[in-house]
């Protein structure tokens, strides 16, 4: 039987790539039975606890499965947030994703250049290797930034927030499917592979 991130109840989303950074339901997002997470837009979000395995600093990737509801309104709502890094939605509709990368000279930032369409999955890889960002959306690069210098993320120990970030009010309405995080940059190869 292949192991499963959710095995539908329950409040724990599992890890299943080894370092068991499991993620708990917070404020009521719920299991689609069709295998997706919905959120609410108001204050649902999953917290995963901070472990060193995810305070990156040099090379890192992050990858979401996301359909974002046409009724979001909250602007910018986090897709990832771990405060040294962040991957968001910039604004509300027409949507584009944006990663933040907290360095000690300031905040790096990379936007995706074209838009996407709400109540559609869509694949998202971000990725920032200590000078230069990129984005890719649905396997097509997107957005690139280079920043010159080489200047690693500072990690911090604060949690890691898939779908929103309460503090904040930045809040998904919508559905997330898949989030993966990666202490590599992934290929071209792999990200089309995934």
């Amino acid at each position: 039987n292949q192991p499963t991130s959710y095995p539908t109840t329950g409040t724990s989303w599992y890890d299943l790539s080894g370092p068991g950074n499991n993620g708990t339901f917070t404020n009521g997002p719920t299991w689609d039975s069709n295998g997706w997470i919905d959120f609410d837009g108001t204050d649902d979000e999953i917290v995963v606890a901070d472990d060193s395995t995810l305070d990156l600093t040099t090379s890192m990737s992050f990858e979401i499965l996301v359909k974002v509801d046409s009724s979001q309104t909250n602007p910018y709502p986090r897709l990832i947030d771990k405060n040294s890094y962040l991957v968001h939605i910039t604004q509300t509709s027409p949507f584009t994703i944006a990663q933040n990368i907290q360095t000690s000279s300031g905040t790096r930032q990379v936007t995706a250049g074209s838009a996407f369409t709400s109540n559609v999955w869509t694949h998202i890889v971000s990725n920032y290797n200590s000078s230069e960002g990129k984005i890719y959306v649905n396997g097509v690069l997107t957005g690139t930034n280079n920043f010159g210098s080489v200047l690693p993320a500072i990690p911090n120990g604060t949690v890691v927030t898939i779908g929103g970030d309460t503090g904040s009010g930045r809040q998904l309405t919508g559905s997330i499917s898949k989030t993966k995080i990666y202490n590599k940059i992934l290929t071209v190869s792999e990200i089309l592979q995934n």
